[in-house]
Order: structure tokens, then sequence, then C-alpha cells
């Protein structure tokens, strides 16, 4: 069931939070290139 318009939000993270798995899972990725950026740019010029 939806909730009527209007209604304050209640529990749940404040308006603004990050989501920490999301914020986790973006360092992970961001680690993950950087150390295969060699492999990664081989990889491309290859395919394109």
């Amino acid at each position: 069931m939806s909730r009527k318009a209007g209604l304050k939000k209640t529990g749940g993270r404040t308006k603004g939070t990050s989501n920490r798995i999301t914020s986790e899972l973006k360092q992970f990725i961001e680690t993950l290139i950087e150390k295969n950026m060699p492999v990664i740019q081989r990889d491309l010029s290859v395919l394109f």
C-alpha cells in the first residue's frame, strides 16, 4: 500500500545520506580500474 501524499517520512536514512554499500562498490570499481588501466587500454585499442 502506498502512503498518502504529504505525510512525513518515517524511518530509514535521512534525505541525502549515501548508501554505504553504494560507496563501497564505487570504491571497489575505482580501484579495480586503476590497477588494470594498461590492460583495459590495450584491450580497447584491439577492439577499436
